[in-house]
C-alpha cells in the first residue's frame, strides 16, 4: 500500500513541477531548446572573466 501512495505522491509532485516549469515559460519542444542554448551561447560574458589558477607542480612527499 506504501508504494502506491509514494507513486501517487511522486506523479503529484511531477505534475506540480510541470506546472511551474510552463508558468515560468519553459517549453517541451528540443527545437525550442536547442534554439534558447544557441542564443545563450553567443552571448559574451559581462565584465572581466578572470583567469582559471595556475595548476602548481606535485608537491614531493617529505617522508621519502
Amino acid at each position: 500500500m506504501l508504494k502506491n501512495m509514494k507513486t501517487t505522491d511522486d506523479k503529484n509532485q511531477k505534475d506540480r513541477f510541470i506546472e511551474a516549469a510552463r508558468q515560468l515559460g519553459a517549453n517541451e519542444n528540443e527545437a525550442a531548446f536547442k534554439a534558447k542554448l544557441a542564443q545563450i551561447a553567443r552571448q559574451k560574458p559581462k565584465g572581466d572573466v578572470p583567469e582559471p589558477p595556475a595548476s602548481s607542480p606535485p608537491k614531493e612527499n617529505a617522508h621519502d
